[in-house]
Formats: C-alpha cells, structure tokens, sequence
C-alpha cells in the first residue's frame, strides 16, 4: 500500500504552485540576479531596479505537465511585472511545457514573442525542487560551454487542487 501511494504521487509530484525560497528582495544572488539574467535589467548597472519575483502553476498528468510562470515587481507578488511596448525583451508571464522523468522535470519557457528557453526541475523531495534555467535557445543548451544558467531551489505552496482559475491564467505581453 505504502508502494501504491508513493507511485501514484509521482503521477502528479509537481503539480500546484511553486516558488523560489531564497529569492529575497536585495539579495544579490536572488531576485537582482534573477532579473538580470532573465534580462528584465534595463542596463547591466546593478543600481537601477530589476529585482525580479516569479512562481510557477504546474499542473501534472503522468509524465506531461504544463502551465504558466508568472513574473512579480515585489516580494509578496501583489504587483505583477508590468509590460510596456518598448520592452521588447520581457514577459509578464511565460507557458510552460514538458515532461517528468523522476528526478527531472525538463522543460520549456516560451515567451510571448515564441522564444523558447530550456530549463528543469530537479526533485530534491516531496516538497522541494531546485530550478535551473539556462540562458540560450532550447537548440544551444544544455551541456554546451557557452551555456550559462542560473539555478534556485523551489518550494510548493499551494497543491495542485488549491490553485485558482487566476493562477494559471498567462495574459502574455503583445509585441
């Protein structure tokens, strides 16, 4: 029975909502980090704002799992990022699309302009992944020497029963 009850939570792991433990505001390799390296930085001057929230809302059907990202301007993810036409290069939320193979979740980001970035979830445990999300096309990443990514450990907040309709709804920016 105890061999039945953890296969079947396999089946939807990673499943709810997720968020990053250690992205704090101020925090040089959390959320200023996060922002750079998802370009939301306006210039490469570590003084201008561009801290950077998310949280994920996975659902999780046996291997597949999809759902969106969401991209917040604060810590306690009241104001989502807010686009405007010349940011060409940011989101305010991202689809996400891919597949479980215990330990990894591989999977894609696809913007609102159709770009795609590789990233994974790693379990960690029951409760805990550690994200990585690499900086180049689906095409040039992983493994490749001029692939960089950053990486962040996950926490889930919320079952997947537990997510609301606005949790997984993704109004994208529009070129």
């Amino acid at each position: 029975m105890v061999f039945c009850a953890t296969a079947c939570d396999d089946d939807s792991f990673l499943g709810g909502k997720w968020v990053p433990s250690s992205v704090t505001a101020g925090d040089n390799v959390g959320a200023r980090a996060l922002g750079a390296f998802l370009k939301r930085c306006p210039t490469a001057d570590g003084n201008e704002a561009c801290e950077l929230f998310m949280d994920f809302s996975l659902g999780h059907y046996g291997v597949d799992a999809v759902g969106v990202v969401r991209f917040y301007e604060n810590e306690s993810r009241q104001r989502e990022v807010i686009c405007s036409p010349e940011d060409g290069l940011f989101c305010s939320c991202m689809s996400i699309r891919g597949q479980y193979n215990e330990p990894n979740f591989d999977f894609q980001l696809t913007d609102c302009q159709g770009r795609e970035r590789n990233a994974q979830m790693i379990r960690k445990s029951s409760d805990e992944v550690e994200l990585v999300i690499h900086d180049a096309s689906v095409t040039d990443c992983p493994g490749k020497p001029s692939c960089t990514s950053i990486r962040l450990p996950l926490e889930k907040t919320l079952s997947e029963d537990q997510l609301t309709p606005r949790d997984i709804a993704c109004t994208a920016c529009q070129p």
